[in-house]
């Protein structure tokens, strides 16, 4: 495709809109939670369903699968490829996202959440890059964190055309959790929600994971 034919730039901004949604995908908008009650080096101990919020709650706790009270310090390398089909996907190259929560009473009351990653890949099959760069308020609960973005831009720029600022939005459902540990350094994945949402998706495919070691000041 001529590089300079009016026909083809249009095609090339249309696709500027699935980029859009490509890069979006790395961000950590809405993550899973876990469920279990399995120790690294223990056997798993049967249990019956819990029946209430504060059960669930104790029960996830005890299992090392919840935030205790405390300060917890993350961080997160971003993995993995997002596609919507054979000419457009974007992969993670770098960067990380880190966050600091504060678990009173159960309660996440303070922290913040800071992602920078770089992704790149190709939009109708040309070269494409992708930076993302945002800002968060962690909330929720401790077996159950969620985030509102505050601030950030995620940055796209295909081969040919000028770069593209998309503001990153504050709306997000979910929330994210550990899913092992020794209830002093928890780990887990940041994309488990985010990514089986968006391989729902008629015409995406996701394989992005962001695995993140926590611990406890």
């Amino acid at each position: 495709m001529d590089r300079q034919s009016g026909t083809g730039m249009l095609t090339l901004r249309r696709r500027l809109g699935w980029l859009g949604t490509v890069t979006v995908a790395f961000l950590v908008v809405a993550v899973g939670g876990c469920s279990g009650n399995d120790k690294p080096g223990q056997p798993r101990t049967p249990r019956d369903p819990a029946t209430t919020a504060a059960q669930k709650t104790a029960d996830a706790l005890a299992d090392c699968k919840a935030f205790s009270d405390g300060v917890w310090t993350g961080s997160a390398n971003v993995k993995g490829t997002v596609s919507t089909g054979t000419d457009t996907s974007m992969s993670a190259t770098g960067g990380s996202i880190d966050f600091q929560i504060t678990v009173s009473g159960g309660k996440v009351v303070d922290g913040t959440v800071t992602q920078n990653t770089e992704v790149a890949g190709k939009v109708a099959g040309r070269p494409a890059t992708g930076h993302i760069v945002a800002h968060g308020i962690p909330g929720g609960t401790g077996d159950a964190v969620t985030i509102t973005w505050q601030a950030g831009t995620i940055t796209v720029t295909i081969d040919g055309l000028p770069s593209q600022q998309i503001p990153v939005s504050t709306a997000g459902t979910g929330s994210f959790a550990p899913t092992s540990g020794d209830c002093t350094t928890l780990t887990g994945d940041l994309f488990t929600y985010s990514r089986g949402v968006e391989n729902a998706n008629p015409g995406m495919k996701s394989t992005i994971t962001g695995i993140f070691t926590a611990r406890r000041r």
